[in-house]
């Protein structure tokens, strides 16, 4: 009697396992943060939680301008961004094609969602390959058959682009001066990687868009991703704390304007690269002089 109700037992927890696994089996495979460390449990960077914003009413902002910058992943300061080992780019990448964020089409409205399969395909690099067309080989799986004189066909492949090809990012943020904390406000609200156009693998020189993520969603990623430390590698930053620190190094190419225009489309800088690079700068000392001068010293 013992015996049958062990073997009962033993089915039932069969039973119990085989949904479970195959409920397993068909979900999408989640991305997990990087980590490298095997002599201790780092708690801090699986399990981190972003700190939220301070809450920042209507009536407390005074004052409020959007900018629009470049990340230039290629200049010295943003080196770091580049690691191999979690590159920036490549946690962008990687995060868009599994579907665990939110991607838009439109750069600024963001009102525009991609479905997975649209970002994915805008995150791979289309590629075309000749194969053996089967339906014109009809001797494609006898013993004789030689693929040196086959009849080929040209197909189109996408793979997953490579972190590199992607080497700088536009963000989108917010300056408010909030009255009640009396100091300037500036929260990111999205990014926007910019890729190199490729052509069969190959570079054209060109750039564009490939599509833009809030910045607010990226955070619950970044909170959990090492940014590379080269004085120490137990006190490794994570790439929120390099956004919300604003350690990365940029330049300004837009500011809010009636014409909407951004600063090389305008009629007197289309023309004048350096023109444009000093009215960016002048964006800049616009808003810090704005800042310092709230105060009387």
């Amino acid at each position: 009697m013992i015996r049958t109700i062990k073997r009962f037992s033993g089915f039932l927890l069969f039973l119990n396992a085989v949904p479970m696994f195959s409920v397993a089996q068909n979900e999408p495979q989640q991305q997990q943060p990087y980590s490298e460390n095997v002599l201790y449990n780092e708690n801090r960077f699986p399990d981190g939680m972003v700190v939220q914003w301070p809450f920042l009413r209507e009536a407390d902002a005074i004052y409020r301008k959007r900018v629009w910058r470049i990340i230039d992943l290629r200049e010295k300061n943003n080196k770091v961004m580049t690691w191999p080992r979690n590159a920036f780019a490549d946690i962008v990448l990687k995060y868009a094609r599994s579907g665990q964020l939110h991607v838009y089409a439109d750069p600024d409205s963001m009102i525009t969602p991609l479905t997975p399969e649209e970002a994915s395909k805008r995150a791979s690099i289309q590629t075309q390959s000749e194969v053996i067309d089967s339906a014109q080989n009809p001797d494609i799986l006898l013993p004789t058959f030689d693929p040196t004189t086959a009849i080929t066909k040209t197909v189109t492949i996408d793979e997953p682009r490579r972190w590199s090809t992607v080497q700088k990012f536009r963000v989108m943020e917010e300056w408010a001066f909030d009255k009640n904390h009396g100091k300037i406000i500036t929260r990111i609200i999205a990014i926007t990687p910019i890729a190199d156009l490729l052509v069969n693998g190959d570079a054209t020189g060109e750039v564009y868009p490939l599509f833009t993520i809030k910045y607010s969603e990226l955070r619950e990623i970044l909170v959990n991703e090492q940014l590379y430390n080269r004085f120490n590698d137990a006190m490794r930053l994570t790439y929120d704390d390099w956004f919300e620190n604003r350690l990365f190094s940029s330049y300004i190419i837009k500011e809010s304007n009636m014409y909407d225009y951004y600063i090389k489309n305008m009629p007197e800088y289309e023309k004048d690269n350096l023109a444009a690079l000093l009215e960016a700068d002048r964006i800049k000392q616009e808003l810090f002089i704005f800042e310092h001068d709230l105060w009387e010293y």
